[in-house]
């Protein structure tokens, strides 16, 4: 595998975006999922044969100890679960596993990702990305428990908006569901989990510096999400329990990860992309749903073994800062840091939701 697997070179980005073009929507819908589908297959290829692993028994498997987020090391770039109250520091193991694959995408595909002191003041820790990656390419998800809209309608939404019930790491999907990056992890913290760092590239500069305290733009968007579904693990069924613990518990007699190289061209076929996904790769995946999809639940939630968010660079990317327009709803009440960076393009996503809260 190299780096021509994925749309590495300016005749396929050409080929793609043409492809696109000339497409009704459903059909954009339909080549873009199966563009993150191969992507996120080339990627935990790498990932898997770089450090093959389980599927977590228990979280004492995955961090030491909880420390208040103040007290973490803002130049810290080793991987860390961070949320608005606390941050999880990683097992050594988890540490190994995370250099490990982040040297791999490096090698393989030509850039790797780290948490480190954010560039817009006071925002906290951002996402970075080194060497170079291409316009298209899928550079991290939005990790976090998926809520289905039927739980967040119905009130059963236990832990949606994190600990502290501020929403600060929470992000939606355009059928309702609601994705809570302020969890305990449940996953492998993996180069690729943690897009909810992802910062919106404005703030208020320090008074010394802006004495007006007005927001102002610091940075470019350079990625954009775009919702996708994990196809059912290839195991002979679906996989839809509670959470990734509890399928386990579960399921007992159920045969653990192999450390052999997965063939992935059977999943990368036209007949078979996005209809199945390798089990192996199930402990690279950092969603899991709330609770099983029930009776009312839309059809593709049954047939998914999780939603998901992808982050895609909309320009090439290099030795940067990963920026995400948040695009708040600009008919309510936004934070003090945050400026609208496209005012056309907000107004359009909100303009049948004008009383949807900013979380």
């Amino acid at each position: 595998m190299d780096k021509s697997t994925l749309m590495r070179d300016k005749d396929e980005q050409k080929e793609f975006f043409e492809e696109c073009q000339d497409s009704s929507f459903e059909e954009q819908q339909t080549h873009i999922r199966e563009h993150i589908i191969r992507e996120l297959l080339t990627i935990f290829s790498v990932f898997h044969q770089a450090a093959p692993l389980k599927v977590p028994k228990n979280a004492e498997e995955l961090f030491d100890k909880v420390v208040e987020a103040r007290d973490t090391d803002p130049s810290n770039t080793i991987p860390q679960f961070i949320n608005a109250q606390q941050t999880v520091e990683p097992s050594k193991a988890s540490i190994k596993n995370f250099n490990k694959m982040n040297n791999a995408l490096m090698k393989k595909l030509g850039y790797s990702l780290h948490v480190q002191q954010s560039g817009i003041p006071n925002a906290g820790p951002g996402l970075f990305l080194e060497g170079s990656a291409v316009a298209g390419t899928v550079i991290c998800m939005y990790p976090g428990i998926v809520y289905l809209k039927e739980y967040v309608v119905s009130g059963d939404t236990d832990g949606m908006f994190g600990p502290d019930d501020s929403g600060t790491y929470t992000m939606g999907r355009y059928e309702g569901s609601i994705f809570n990056g302020d969890c305990e992890p449940q996953w492998h913290p993996s180069p690729v989990s943690y897009g909810h760092l992802i910062r919106h590239p404005t703030g208020i500069l320090p008074l010394t510096e802006d004495h007006r305290g007005l927001p102002r733009v610091l940075g470019k968007p350079n990625v954009m999400s775009c919702p996708f579904n994990y196809p059912e693990l290839d195991s002979g069924g679906s996989e839809t329990q509670r959470s990734i613990f509890s399928r386990l518990k579960d399921a007992p007699g159920e045969k653990p990860a192999t450390t052999a190289n997965v063939d992935i061209e059977k999943y990368l076929d036209k007949g078979m992309i996005g209809k199945k996904f390798p089990k192996e790769f199930q402990a690279y995946i950092p969603n899991t749903y709330y609770k099983p999809p029930v009776l009312l639940s839309t059809q593709e939630a049954k047939e998914s073994y999780t939603f998901g968010i992808a982050l895609i660079a909309t320009e090439n990317i290099k030795d940067e800062e990963i920026y995400l327009d948040y695009r708040y709803n600009p008919h309510l009440e936004t934070p003090s840091w945050y400026k609208t960076i496209d005012e056309e393009t907000a107004q359009r996503r909100w303009k049948d939701h004008h009383t949807y809260a900013n979380q």
